[in-house]
């Protein structure tokens, strides 16, 4: 009686161990598929005829619970890339004449000199860094 119940138990553990782990893969792959399709990268709209029914039809579906980020704005919570130069405050200001936006202008940080943030014609953000003066 005791190993019929213990091998119940293993039997029943294995299971759900099984379930667990396949329950969790499924929810991992859903979760990378409806962001490839919020994004637009799983099937391009301008490529959507050339692939098969079913593959359309997973895509629609997915794009029902994906919320679509087109048009989101580039550059915020990203890499920022520094540019080194002798002054950025005196390259910040040539910035908006070239048809960007300065995002923050010339800011000491302390020893280790200072930065300017600008944002490009295409809404990436960039930074301009100067060490310190001598």
């Amino acid at each position: 009686m005791f190993w019929s119940v213990l091998v119940v138990i293993i039997v029943i553990a294995v299971l759900t161990g099984f379930a667990a782990g396949a329950i969790g893969h499924t929810w991992r792959l859903a979760r990378v598929a409806m962001t490839l399709v919020r994004y637009d990268v799983l099937l391009p709209s301008e490529y959507y005829d050339r692939y098969p029914t079913s593959l359309q039809a997973t895509h629609t579906i997915l794009s029902i619970f994906a919320k679509r980020r087109r048009g989101r704005t580039v550059g915020g919570g990203s890499t920022i890339v520094y540019f080194s130069c002798q002054d950025c405050g005196i390259e910040a200001a040539r910035i908006e004449p070239a048809g960007g936006k300065l995002h923050m202008p010339k800011t000491s940080i302390g020893q280790y000199g200072a930065i300017a943030l600008g944002v490009d014609t295409e809404g990436n953000v960039f930074g301009l860094h100067n060490p310190p003066s001598n």
